[in-house]
């Protein structure tokens, strides 16, 4: 069966599971530093927002799903990862910004995205759901891509190819890394007029 850890030093609260298989290792006795270690290392996917830890799971061949990851053009392209970014909306038109605006408007501080007009968005927890579900899926091979799927992997490729810092953060790709294809099911409109 599944085993779910949520890792951390200092939370705020518990989380509120009785689930016999949600561990909330950060408020466990047993938590040490060598154990956060192992469990990034040993874990059958990493969740994360990219949040620094995860280097452990990569460095360890692991898969990565990375939520609500923001700087697209960080896009782990070299790892086991599906990334599904937070949404970037132009405030102005209330629009999605499409996946070269993403690449191009890819700020390291929060203020930079509301100077050029853009609120971010946090993933709805439907859409996390559906995309821990279609990672999960992925694992166990049971997940199956359509050609329209396909289609968009390798025009969301195409785009990030075609980004003027390619070069700087890119070369080889992973088979498996990707933007999440129930994110580009559910917003289409990140191609533009493609």
């Amino acid at each position: 069966g599944v085993w779910v850890f949520r890792m951390g030093k200092k939370m705020e609260k518990p989380i509120p599971s009785q689930h016999k298989r949600i561990i909330d290792y950060a408020f466990k006795a047993e938590r040490s530093d060598f154990l956060d270690i192992w469990l990034l290392a040993h874990c059958n996917l990493c969740i994360s927002t990219g949040s620094g830890p995860d280097t452990v799971s990569d460095t360890y061949r692991r898969p990565i799903l990375f939520l609500n990851f923001l700087r697209l053009c960080n896009y782990w392209s070299w790892s086991n990862a599906m990334h599904v970014p937070k949404k970037l909306v132009w405030e102005t038109s209330d629009k999605l910004l499409t996946l070269q605006e993403y690449f191009d408007h890819s700020y390291l501080k929060t203020d930079s995205y509301r100077l050029a007009g853009i609120k971010i968005i946090d993933l709805s927890p439907e859409e996390i759901l559906s995309s821990t579900q279609e990672c999960w899926q992925r694992l166990e091979g049971s997940w199956i891509d359509t050609e329209d799927d396909l289609k968009k992997h390798q025009q969301s490729w195409e785009i990030l190819k075609s980004w003027t810092g390619f070069s700087n953060y890119h070369g080889w790709k992973h088979p498996n890394s990707r933007i999440g294809t129930t994110w580009l099911r559910n917003h289409s409109e990140v191609f533009g007029n493609r």
